[in-house]
């Protein structure tokens, strides 16, 4: 209870996700700690609520716990979490309400899912959602831990999907295992890139 009510006494976040190092320092608890019944609700009403929803970037920190957390299996979150995975229009967030689902969910029930995020991956092509879709947290994790074809599918057709990505707007981060962003330009050579995809366009 008493992390509990740090958590509740240090939300800082408006409509727009900022990262706050004091509460996410108490966040980051939740991924090894014991979770309990109200922590769990504590981070389900954070997803849902209505500022998160301006902010997939809110929403993941309060979802990484759920898969990251050992303890989460303990929990009947499997009709939360599809109910999610249906709703959710941003694949890269998709695939991480997928990613927590899996801890509760057989392959049998995860194949139509991935056969309809596969469909997703086919119609958008935003260089946001593939750096972390391809990351060592998004389905390469889900291949090696569980190896199920319909995640090594999915991977492969993500891989192709990728390719209609410009190169300029390739490699700018990726997410390490856990979720956690990693940098891999600086914000100039980001700058750079981006100034001469505008130009290739004819859009400066």
């Amino acid at each position: 209870m008493e992390l509990l009510q740090k958590l509740k006494d240090n939300y800082r976040y408006s409509d727009y996700y900022i990262p706050d190092d004091r509460y996410e320092l108490h966040l980051r608890r939740l991924r090894t700690e014991p979770l309990t019944q109200e922590l769990v609700e504590y981070l389900c009403s954070q997803i849902d609520n209505p500022k998160s929803k301006k902010s997939c970037e809110l929403r993941f920190i309060h979802l990484q716990p759920l898969f990251l957390n050992p303890s989460a299996r303990n929990f009947d979150l499997k009709e939360y979490l599809y109910s999610h995975i249906s709703k959710c229009r941003r694949p890269w967030l998709k695939l991480f309400f997928i990613r927590a689902y899996a801890v509760h969910a057989s392959e049998n029930e995860l194949i139509p899912i991935m056969q309809k995020f596969e469909n997703t991956l086919q119609k958008v092509h935003d260089y946001q959602d593939y750096e972390q879709i391809l990351s060592e947290a998004g389905l390469p994790y889900l291949c090696k831990r569980y190896g199920y074809e319909c995640f090594s599918h999915a991977l492969s057709v993500a891989k192709e999907e990728s390719l209609n990505i410009d190169p300029l707007l390739r490699g700018f981060f990726t997410l390490n295992e856990m979720g956690d962003m990693v940098e891999i330009l600086t914000p100039q050579q980001i700058h750079e890139r981006l100034e001469a995809f505008f130009k290739k366009k004819g859009l400066r």
